[in-house]
């Protein structure tokens, strides 16, 4: 289930600045523009500020995660009010998926704040089962001391020609115990491991701060560094990781933990 415009919100969400340009937004489509703003996703902001890609100062277009709540709250019949936790992370309300009742949560935050989210969650609503949704994929056995199903936001919801969807059966899914063999996780665990090491030590080489700047000197979000360590192939192109791993000196082979083909005697 994969929305582009969906998508669009949800990289900027993923962001510390959840802001468009103005000359952002003509680059949309027009449809996509005059849907967002006509279901309160957009909303302009106070804030002046001076945009990155036509390098002059412009009005800045808030992406509203208040309004994605409620939409989702709506469209998934949960019970109870939107309650704001702490800033841009939202309890949805409680419904009854899989067997049980499960919170439903949206945190709109960086990928390098899912932990402290995640205890915060917990600190104030309880070591309960849940659903957190985030507008950025995050492995679910990252969080091995959690209750919660934490799902990318962009494969349980869709926008398109007018209607917010979004899809329970998938949701209710991720709640099937589908769990990989022990030798597999393994492995899982330690190609992330390995992938996450050549981009440290790439970090390092060229003295980047943190893996917002290394998007940045990539030339690609954050979200698809966190999808090319996982393998969650949604959140990039292959053309994408290719031109990546050429700029950071890294063949698919060692990438992938494949054994390179012997060369001949």
């Amino acid at each position: 289930m994969r929305s582009h415009l969906l998508e669009r919100l949800c990289d900027r969400l993923a962001a510390e600045d959840p802001t468009f340009c103005a000359h952002e937004l003509h680059l949309w489509p027009r449809s996509d523009l005059d849907l967002a703003r006509s279901l309160g996703l957009l909303c302009e902001s106070a804030m002046i500020g001076t945009c990155d890609s036509c390098m002059s100062t412009s009005p800045r277009w808030r992406v509203e995660d208040k309004r994605i709540a409620m939409l989702l709250a709506e469209k998934l019949e949960l019970s109870g009010k939107v309650q704001s936790l702490v800033n841009r992370v939202w309890r949805l309300g409680r419904r009854h998926v899989a067997g049980c009742f499960s919170d439903f949560f949206l945190a709109a935050i960086e990928p390098d704040s899912l932990a402290p989210t995640v205890e915060q969650i917990h600190r104030k609503c309880g070591m309960n089962p849940g659903v957190l949704l985030l507008p950025f994929p995050a492995a679910l056995d990252t969080r091995s001391d959690t209750l919660l199903r934490i799902l990318d936001l962009s494969k349980v919801a869709r926008i398109e020609r007018g209607p917010f969807w979004v899809d329970l059966d998938y949701i209710e899914k991720q709640f099937i115990d589908h769990r990989l063999p022990p030798a597999a996780k393994r492995h899982d665990a330690r190609l992330r491991a390995h992938r996450l090491g050549i981009l440290k030590a790439y970090m390092e080489a060229k003295r980047l701060e943190d893996r917002g700047a290394l998007a940045r000197h990539l030339g690609v979000s954050k979200s698809a560094l966190y999808g090319m360590v996982r393998g969650e192939s949604v959140r990039y192109s292959e053309e994408t990781l290719t031109a990546v791993l050429e700029k950071i000196g890294c063949s698919r082979p060692k990438w992938d933990l494949t054994a390179q083909p012997a060369s001949p005697a």
